[in-house]
C-alpha cells in the first residue's frame, strides 16, 4: 500500500492505544483482539468478520516471512 495513503489514515493520537493496553491489562475479561484507530478498522474489517482461527490462519500464511526472524529465514534455506 502506498505510504502516502497510510499517512493520511493514521492518527497521531496515542491515547486510544494506551487505553486499549490499559483495558487489556486490567480488565476482568479482556478481549482477544483490540482494533485501535481508523486505519486498523479500515484495513482489518474483513478479518474481523471471520472466526478468529481463520483470520489467524490467513495472517500467518500471508506474512510467513515477516513473522520469522532474519536468522530463522537464513537457517531455513
Amino acid at each position: 500500500m502506498n505510504s502516502d495513503v497510510l499517512k493520511k489514515l493514521m492518527s497521531e493520537k496515542i491515547d486510544d492505544v494506551v487505553n486499549a493496553y490499559k483495558h487489556a491489562l486490567l480488565a476482568v475479561f479482556p478481549r482477544a483482539r483490540y482494533v485501535v484507530g481508523l486505519d486498523a478498522r479500515f484495513l482489518w474489517l474483513p478479518l474481523q468478520m471471520l472466526p478468529e482461527w481463520m483470520s489467524d490462519f490467513i495472517l500467518v500464511k500471508t506474512n510467513k516471512d515477516r513473522l520469522m526472524s532474519k536468522a530463522a529465514r537464513q537457517n531455513k534455506m
